[in-house]
């Protein structure tokens, strides 16, 4: 665990985190804890990274991302992406033709969300762009010594952006905003 989180230039406890919830699968041989090759490539797996562009409000873009691969801010293309938990689901595209409605729901954390959107119609109308890459491919920066230890960053290499319009806000709580989203193509 220790050698996986100094390779990754995350803590231990992030690694730990991950295997008491599922994320990692670990074996145990002896009092040694070993987490298996398959498990660590899912670490250098796609993580996403969001931006909501609300230039129309006069408040530029938040950049964001889950926190799930890497803690603290993440470094791409000369900028950063705060953590704040989220997730996404529905973007898959259906064999009937209908376009993804997808839910985007963001960690409203001391109602932090809900200040940034006040006043501002809910964001209804904004963009949102999911941008998706490899590890391998984030800034430098981002990793321990400033060492990328899966590869060379490569701002290119990535998924086709993702891009959807927020459509309503379809539920706001103490603890989570969830938003609807819909491709620009139904606007």
């Amino acid at each position: 665990v220790a050698e996986l989180a100094e390779l990754l230039g995350i803590s231990t406890q992030h690694i730990w985190n991950s295997i008491r919830i599922g994320d990692i699968k670990k074996a145990k041989l002896g009092r040694r804890t070993l987490i298996h090759k398959s498990e660590v490539e899912k670490l250098f797996d796609i993580d996403s990274l969001f931006e909501v562009n609300s230039k129309k409000y006069g408040a530029g873009t938040y950049r964001f991302h889950p926190g799930k691969v890497l803690n603290g801010d993440v470094y791409h293309d000369g900028e950063t992406y705060k953590p704040i938990p989220l997730e996404m689901d529905g973007v898959e595209v259906k064999g009937d033709g209908t376009l993804p409605r997808p839910k985007l729901r963001i960690a409203n954390v001391d109602g932090f969300v809900s200040e940034i959107i006040q006043g501002r119609d809910d964001f209804v109308g904004l963009q949102v762009t999911r941008r998706r890459i490899f590890l391998k491919y984030l800034d430098a920066q981002n990793f321990h010594n400033n060492e990328n230890p899966f590869g060379d960053p490569d701002v290119n290499s990535r998924f086709p952006d993702d891009k959807f319009i927020i459509n309503q806000k379809t539920a706001e709580d103490k603890n989570t905003i969830e938003f609807e989203l819909v491709s620009p193509l139904e606007m």
